[in-house]
């Protein structure tokens, strides 16, 4: 029996980087089938995505290292937007 809960939409977990909560909440929505994940760690978005990829080749993940307090920034939720045509889900876990 799956303990997997299906989410429709697209989640966007911002601090998703490591082996901490972020990480965590983001490897759990691994049941939606598109992902956004970001954190201020170059390189650790994407060590997430692979994560959650690799058991899971249907989900797509957008992964993304930046800083979301940069008002530049808005364009990492654009760019969601553009490729998922949504967000549902927005869960910030702040470092």
């Amino acid at each position: 029996m799956s303990k997997e809960t299906p989410f429709p939409g697209v989640p966007v977990v911002t601090g998703a980087a490591g082996k901490g909560i972020g990480s965590g909440v983001a490897r759990d929505f691994a049941a939606a089938t598109r992902i956004a994940n970001t954190d201020f760690n170059a390189g650790l978005p994407n060590a997430v995505r692979d994560e959650i990829t690799s058991p899971h080749l249907a989900v797509e993940v957008r992964a993304v290292s930046g800083e979301i307090s940069d008002s530049a920034f808005v364009t990492f939720f654009d760019a969601v937007v553009a490729a998922f045509r949504r967000i549902d889900y927005a869960v910030n876990v702040p470092a």
